[in-house]
């Protein structure tokens, strides 16, 4: 008799199959938080409580702001990001100048086609940074930081790349470390696998999602 002891999956929208299995198989699961990775509004809300340096949520809601409204939430921002609350893949995603504030209400209606609330964060600029990892026992164990982006092999063919974590520098290390651990606690993550992206910015990492699985 097979002994099923966890059900994980490798990609973000697999969350909702898996813990419909779990409950089917009676597995104990960490995916009953699911919301607080899935609703990027509420991952907002909950790090916030925390030390961790997160990019700023300037606006959240199911419908586009007033223009005045809007013009004085960016006020001060030259670059932002606008995203659907629920997505994956980047879909929804868009980053927009400040100065065109017709351009970004469509952009905030084209977010809402992908889910119900959309939301409008500061723009970091740095580099993006996945962290792989395993919580197990109230232990966090990253494996890799995965970077994405300028590799190419041919004109036809590019890649993306990942460091092990012991190769990284201790201060990075420990920071990585330090963010991630208060993140899977403020997001009530017990155990299994987890992906972080992040923006590397000036040695801090700025989480931008977390998803309960590793990257396939």
């Amino acid at each position: 008799i097979l002994n099923i002891i966890g059900i994980y999956g490798i990609s973000d929208y697999t969350n909702k199959t898996i813990m419909k299995l779990n409950k089917y198989f009676r597995l104990e699961s960490s995916l009953s938080t699911l919301s607080n990775f899935s609703n990027k509004i509420k991952t907002h809300r909950l790090l916030e409580k925390t030390n961790v340096f997160k990019p700023k949520l300037l606006w959240s809601g199911n419908s586009s702001p007033d223009p005045i409204y809007l013009k004085k939430i960016v006020s001060g921002f030259n670059k932002i990001v606008v995203k659907p609350s629920s997505s994956h893949s980047s879909n929804g995603m868009r980053i927009l100048e400040t100065q065109n504030i017709s351009n970004i209400i469509k952009s905030i209606k084209f977010a809402l086609e992908f889910s119900n609330f959309a939301l409008i964060e500061e723009f970091i600029n740095g580099e993006i940074v996945n962290i792989d990892g395993l919580k197990l026992d109230k232990e966090v164990y990253c494996f890799s930081l995965i970077k994405r982006g300028s590799g190419k092999i041919n004109e036809n063919l590019n890649y993306i790349f990942g460091l092990n974590f012991s190769e990284i520098e201790n201060k990075l290390k420990f920071k990585a470390m330090i963010m991630t651990k208060s993140l899977l606690n403020i997001l009530e993550y017990k155990n299994g696998p987890f992906t972080i992206d992040t923006i590397l910015s000036e040695d801090h990492f700025y989480p931008i999602e977390a998803s309960p699985h590793l990257h396939a």
